[in-house]
């Protein structure tokens, strides 16, 4: 079951650290094993804000790697709509690169 309060947690952390700082991958590793289902990470994107898909967006294409489906590009797809600021087009390349 995923705990959306550790993942706003390590979000949070993301939003302190400098650019350059190492333990940014560690929290994106973090954030990878933190989102194990698919259904409950689709639900739970859907109902972040634009601040968090910013940060959360920077391993879209391991959550890709791990939920290679259409249901997960649809959804990434959705918060490209919804978030137009951020700039996912990568992100959704990757994931259909996955399951074509």
């Amino acid at each position: 079951m995923l705990n959306n309060d550790n993942v706003l947690n390590i979000v949070d952390k993301l939003k302190m650290l400098d650019p350059n700082d190492p333990e940014i991958e560690n929290c994106w590793k973090q954030l990878v094993v933190e989102f194990t289902n698919e259904s409950e990470t689709i639900e739970f994107l859907q109902s972040c804000s634009e601040e968090a898909i910013y940060w959360v967006s920077s391993i879209f294409d391991d959550l890709a790697y791990k939920f290679p489906s259409g249901n997960y590009v649809e959804a990434i797809k959705r918060l490209a709509k919804k978030f137009p600021n951020v700039d996912m087009s990568l992100e959704i390349e990757i994931a259909e690169s996955y399951i074509s």
